[in-house]
């Protein structure tokens, strides 16, 4: 007998078993992911892997065109379908934090789970990687564009550790760097970092490319008068052109970017320095020697051999003249022996009660002289709103004989709800007495 006759009638075999396709509704930017991500040349076992997908469902969506979107008659409040248009406007502006859009959308009637927010950025921050990663580097001619930027860190001044900050500009064409170190990134700062780099390269670009700083930006003001006054007036004054990279795209100053986390790793790591005038002879030393010689990572050759053609297309010093802040003010000293600069109030000495003075306002430092151009206040800027400094001691003893004084000569007082028109004006001659000045014949 044939073995086969012994085991009974033949069974047909079972087909091959057929991968399982998921029956999977996506949305059109998972869709849209999903080629984009293919003509990239990923797998299709990696693409599944990145958006969480079974590899049929990624199968069969490679072969469709267009997706045919799932839609409801009446679409209900857990569904993303009434805010997914908010949600592709919103999510780059809060740099695609679920949690954020997740509670603003509950605030706007959502009442799904945060889960399918997740889902639903997962693809939309996906593509903006491959995109950024994707990002073209633009290269500029010579004379162009600089780029401008702080950075700060930690490092020894002395014994002690301090937070530093520096100013950096970088020059597009040639990569040449200059850096200066400042204590803070104040406006006064920030005009004195742009002119020791112009004088360190003998020149400036057409452009300086910039974050939104609110030394340079008034960001409540209209585009059209986005600039900070003083800058924009020192920006007119030597002609370059002010430009502003897109919020949360720091990529777009990647020259700059870079040239901050370089002053970091190579021109302060594991320094000591006396005090802030040593760190910054120390950083020119560092960018003569060091910064200016070094083989650049992205054009391959040194700053310095690109600086011929660089420097002969720069805006030459030589032919724009100093730039000179319009910073002197003129005021009336106030009978509390007090002038108001910039909202903040300033103490001067008695004797100029009444009398006009000059302020000078520079490096951070007021200046108050009277007409004689003799010195009646000298203050730190204050760099709040409606602020008061401090009374000097002798000012606020020559307040009190003055004010004894004109109890004695009963003079009225000055009230400020007063209409202007009602208040009386004693003789400026009380304060000169107790001032102890003479009138000159």
């Amino acid at each position: 007998m044939n073995i086969l006759d012994f085991l009974g009638p033949r069974v047909p075999l079972l087909p091959p078993p057929q991968p399982v396709v998921e029956d999977v509704m996506i949305s059109g930017d998972i869709f849209k992911t999903i080629h984009v991500l293919k003509k990239s040349g990923f797998g299709i076992k990696s693409i599944a892997r990145r958006l969480d997908l079974d590899p049929g469902t990624v199968r069969k969506y490679l072969t469709q065109t267009d997706i045919q979107p799932y839609s409801r008659d009446c679409p209900s409040k857990n569904s993303l379908t009434e805010f997914e248009e908010w949600l592709r406007a919103r999510a780059p502006e809060v740099m695609f934090n679920g949690k954020v859009l997740f509670r603003e959308a509950r605030e706007k009637g959502f009442s799904g789970s945060y889960s399918i927010i997740k889902r639903f950025l997962k693809p939309i921050r996906e593509q903006e990687r491959v995109a950024t990663e994707a990002t073209v580097r633009f290269e500029t001619p010579p004379g162009l564009q600089g780029q401008v930027d702080w950075g700060s860190s930690t490092i020894w001044i002395g014994e002690n550790r301090r937070r530093v900050h520096f100013f950096v500009l970088v020059l597009g064409f040639s990569r040449r760097i200059f850096v200066r170190a400042y204590l803070n990134e104040k406006r006064h700062n920030v005009i004195d970092g742009h002119q020791r780099g112009f004088t360190w390269f003998g020149g400036y670009p057409r452009e300086l490319l910039y974050d939104n700083a609110r030394t340079m930006v008034m960001t409540e003001r209209p585009p059209a008068e986005r600039l900070n006054k003083v800058f924009e007036d020192f920006a007119r004054h030597h002609g370059f052109e002010v430009r502003f990279c897109r919020p949360y795209r720091p990529r777009t100053k990647g020259k700059v970017e870079s040239g901050v986390k370089y002053v970091k790793r190579n021109a302060l790591a594991g320094r000591r320095f006396r005090d802030l005038d040593d760190l910054n002879a120390s950083l020119e030393q560092w960018m003569r020697e060091e910064a200016d010689m070094r083989i650049h990572g992205t054009t391959h050759v040194t700053p310095m051999s690109r600086w011929a053609e660089e420097s002969a297309a720069l805006i030459p010093l030589s032919v724009v003249r100093p730039w000179q802040p319009d910073l002197e003010h003129i005021r009336r000293v106030a009978n509390d022996s007090r002038i108001t600069i910039e909202t903040n109030r300033y103490p001067v000495a008695p004797s100029a009660i009444g009398k006009t003075v000059s302020v000078h306002v520079e490096a951070g430092k007021i200046e108050i002289r009277n007409e004689a151009g003799e010195a009646v206040g000298s203050h730190e800027q204050l760099h709040g709103r409606y602020q008061e400094a401090p009374m000097p001691k002798e000012f606020h003893a020559l307040l009190v004989e003055v004010a004894k004084k004109a109890e004695r000569a009963d003079l009225p007082r000055h009230d400020p709800r007063w209409p202007d028109d009602d208040v009386q004006v004693r003789s400026l001659s009380v304060y000169d007495e107790v001032a102890g000045i003479k009138e000159v014949a």
